[in-house]
């Protein structure tokens, strides 16, 4: 069964970070091994960085590196655009760009509230409308107040909400809550509470299996864990085929201009 990753932080080749409990894969090749470990065959990467007061050309140079990394992967690494949505019309170049030069179809991990991004301005909603023109997908990081406005502003477009949780409220109930009147929003089933026995299948069970998508957020969470609590979820083998990569494809058709 193909499966997968549609949240992975990417290190590039020759970076290497000190061991702790949160980066165990510390290198290009080690991150890579672990994902296959876990059976995965394709990931989405992207670095979570600091984006405030880093120029457009500062970030084209970063997005440069990103697309470089993951065709150093032999196809293992699908890139996500770093995007700074304080720069409105010119972040709407850089994504075009992205788009054009780079190929990259999605963008973010993009925050409400953190590592220079501020949820609610006019420039944030240009970037996103401008994501939907481009039919590029943006992955947000948001509190469980942002998706309404979200689901209700861009229902022409197609966005994956990062996390089975949200704040530190360590609850996914409140997330499915949220996210169940909007088709056009699906969950990206990261975080922490990928462990609690259920919480996938009240995912499918709320939002039914075609809005469901996998990730891990590793090195957050190992992936052969969070392959294995998929697995005994509870839900369907169809259901697990849509969870694990069926979902994401049908998205990635989507993006096809």
């Amino acid at each position: 069964m193909e499966i997968i990753d549609a949240q992975v932080g990417l290190r590039y080749p020759g970076e290497r970070f000190p061991d702790d409990e949160r980066r165990f894969e510390t290198t290009f090749q080690s991150k890579l091994d672990v994902l296959r470990a876990a059976g995965i065959s394709r990931a989405v990467a992207g670095r979570n960085e600091w984006v405030g007061g880093i120029s457009c050309v500062e970030l084209l140079f970063r997005n440069r590196m990103i697309a470089e990394a993951c065709q150093a992967s032999e196809g293992m690494l699908i890139p996500s655009a770093s995007i700074n949505p304080c720069f409105g019309e010119l972040a709407c170049d850089l994504m075009r760009q992205c788009r054009k030069e780079l190929g990259m179809r999605l963008v973010g991990e993009m925050f409400d509230t953190s590592l220079g991004f501020q949820w609610g301005t006019p420039e944030y909603y240009q970037v996103l409308a401008c994501a939907v023109e481009l039919r590029m997908i943006p992955l947000i990081h948001c509190e469980n107040e942002v998706i309404a406005e979200l689901g209700e502003r861009y229902p022409e477009g197609q966005f994956l909400v990062m996390h089975l949780y949200s704040g530190k409220v360590r609850d996914h109930r409140p997330r499915l809550v949220a996210l169940a009147p909007y088709p056009n929003l699906s969950l990206v089933i990261s975080g922490t509470p990928i462990g609690i026995a259920g919480a996938i299948r009240d995912a499918v069970r709320m939002l039914g299996a075609d809005r469901v998508v996998f990730g891990t957020d590793h090195p957050s969470i190992d992936p052969v864990i969070a392959v294995m609590m998929v697995r005994r979820s509870g839900i369907s083998e169809e259901d697990q085929a849509k969870v694990f990569a069926g979902n994401f494809n049908r998205l990635w058709e989507w993006t096809d201009v």
